[in-house]
């Protein structure tokens, strides 16, 4: 897969997602970054990029939904006319 197919994946994802899936991406990271608000805490730079490793674990290149998968139909399960 190209850096652009899996662009395009990942924005066909994004797309699909609701927004309250979107938020909860947006605010793990904020609530790793910056616990209860604070934004001098110290981040346990392992801890962050596990932390980033799970909210985007849809995004990994075998959870995408392929364009080119996802446009196909099996002709084995399309009754002929």
């Amino acid at each position: 897969m190209t850096s652009d197919q899996y662009h395009e994946q990942v924005l066909s994802t994004l797309d699909t997602m609701r927004t309250a899936e979107k938020d909860h991406l947006i605010l793990g990271f904020i609530a790793a970054l910056y616990p209860r608000g604070d934004p001098d805490h110290h981040v346990i730079g392992s801890d962050f990029i596990a932390e980033a490793i799970r909210l985007l674990a849809p995004f990994h290149p075998n959870q995408l939904v392929r364009v080119d998968q996802a446009n196909t139909i099996d002709s084995a399960t399309v009754p002929e006319f």
